[in-house]
């Protein structure tokens, strides 16, 4: 039987020597076993909680080819720590014919093969996601207490004896003249003494004239340009008109105390005119005191809320709206008259007199 071993590492903190062990016991299992390897594929430095792994691919997409049967890992890790990719990239192998043979991990052809193997990628996957998170909240401590995670040291930065980040006296003037140098966008001197600040495209300062042939900019003339466009495009009478529509409409859908303060005085009346029909038909001679004082009281209690309420959210008229849009335009430029809006709310004045008469 013909097989290919696939070996992975998954850090750059590993070494060559995690491979070499892999590739060792995957060959033992194969003399043992009268397999004849044809292939390795590896993979380094690439976590096996994805697909994205150029030798790993490039076996699937082989074994379509039918020279070898198997693919031995070390470990059922090697080939994939997450359960679903480990699924679907079997069942893809089992298609052409190839199977996954675990040389560490006995597993049979059985019932039970089925459920240990099954459980030994849940165990696998489970691992992962947890040294992931602890691996996360090690660097977001670290992070708080300012102190290094590893990696190349930011320029500007020197790493001490406790591992913190202190600031590199020799160093960190070029990082404050680099952001210095940034903010001001490039700048040139001209015959007369004069400094001209121009705009740059990124790539051509990081790889020069050949990979941008996009000259300098002014820096004055174009964010001039840029702030007249915008305002072109902002304060005209299209552009208001639509965010006044926005505005009342949005302001409509935020009435929630009214309606609430109306139904209450709708049940109130509805309460009076019940007991006035009981007197007019002689159920009753005369209406309780103490029920009548409440809901006159209720009834007077309503129309100070109810005036509070619309006078806490008074509609934003649309002629208030577009007048003050204009005295911002103004103030900005000179533009052309615009036309005032009718307002159709109600005003406190006519909801007051409204609660008067009942």
């Amino acid at each position: 039987m013909n097989a290919v071993i696939y070996a992975r590492y998954s850090s750059d903190n590993q070494r060559e020597e995690s491979i070499e062990g892999q590739l060792r016991e995957c060959k033992e299992y194969a003399d043992q076993n009268g397999i004849t390897v044809v292939r390795t594929y590896i993979d380094r430095a690439l976590s096996a909680k994805t697909d994205s792994r150029p030798q790993f691919q490039q076996m699937i997409h082989d074994s379509a080819t039918h020279t070898f049967e198997a693919v031995l890992v070390w470990k059922l890790d090697r080939f994939s720590r997450n359960r679903y990719d480990s699924a679907h990239y079997k069942r893809i192998l089992k298609n052409n014919r190839v199977h996954v043979v675990s040389v560490t991990e006995p597993i049979s052809n059985t019932p039970e093969g089925i459920m240990l193997e099954s459980l030994l990628e849940g165990m696998d996957e489970y691992y992962s996601a947890e040294l992931a998170e602890k691996v996360s909240r090690g660097h977001k401590e670290n992070a708080l207490k300012a102190k290094f995670n590893g990696g190349p040291v930011p320029l500007g930065y020197r790493i001490d004896g406790e591992q913190h980040y202190q600031i590199d006296p020799a160093t960190a003037p070029v990082v404050q003249k680099a952001f210095q140098r940034y903010a001001a966008g490039e700048s040139g001197r001209s015959h007369t003494g004069t400094v001209h600040c121009y705009y740059k495209c990124g790539t051509r300062k990081r790889s020069g004239k050949e990979a941008c042939s996009l000259k300098p900019v002014r820096k004055e003339p174009l964010e001039q340009f840029v702030v007249q466009t915008a305002l072109e495009k902002v304060l005209n009478d299209r552009v208001i008109d639509l965010l006044g529509d926005k505005l009342l409409e949005y302001q409509s859908k935020e009435k929630t105390r009214l309606p609430v303060l109306q139904a209450e005085l709708k049940e109130v009346k509805r309460r009076i005119d019940n007991l006035v029909a009981a007197i007019v038909q002689g159920i009753l001679r005369s209406p309780p005191r103490r029920g009548w004082r409440n809901w006159n009281s209720s009834v007077k209690h309503w129309k100070p809320a109810s005036c509070r309420s619309r006078s806490r959210s008074r509609p934003l008229h649309g002629n208030r709206f577009f007048s003050g849009s204009i005295s911002f335009a103004t103030a900005t430029r000179r533009i052309s008259p615009f036309r005032k809006r009718a307002s159709t709310a109600l005003s406190t004045r006519s909801i007051c007199s409204m609660t008067a008469s009942w």
